[in-house]
Parts: structure tokens; C-alpha cells; sequence
């Protein structure tokens, strides 16, 4: 763990990209955030830290 891992109490696997979940639950991230970047563009950034952002982080660092 990094010294920001146990300062923030968020951990971060190193070799995460060798995991496929990891992979896919980012790239679905990337792909909402662009959708709601132009279909929303007043709204959907904040909707998308809500509804997408925090429950695949939480699931990610295991928090």
C-alpha cells in the first residue's frame, strides 16, 4: 500500500489492470461519463459521480 493508500484509506491494487473486471468497470465509466458529458451537459457530469462514479469506486477499492 502507498503512503496515499493509508493516508486517505483508499487502496489501490498496483497490478490492477491484469484484472478484467477492473477493466470493463472503467471503460463503462469512460463510456457514461462521455454520454452524459454531451447528452447532459448542464447535469450530467453530477449525475454520473452519483449513480456510476461512487458505486464502481466502492466496488474497485473494495470499500
Amino acid at each position: 500500500m502507498s503512503p496515499q493508500g493509508a493516508a486517505t484509506g483508499v487502496n489501490w491494487w498496483p497490478w490492477w489492470w491484469s484484472h478484467p473486471e477492473a477493466i470493463s468497470r472503467l471503460y463503462a465509466l469512460w463510456r457514461a461519463s462521455e454520454r452524459l458529458r454531451i447528452s447532459e451537459p448542464d447535469t450530467g457530469m453530477s449525475s454520473w459521480w452519483r449513480d456510476h462514479f461512487d458505486a464502481h469506486f466502492a466496488v474497485l477499492t473494495g470499500q
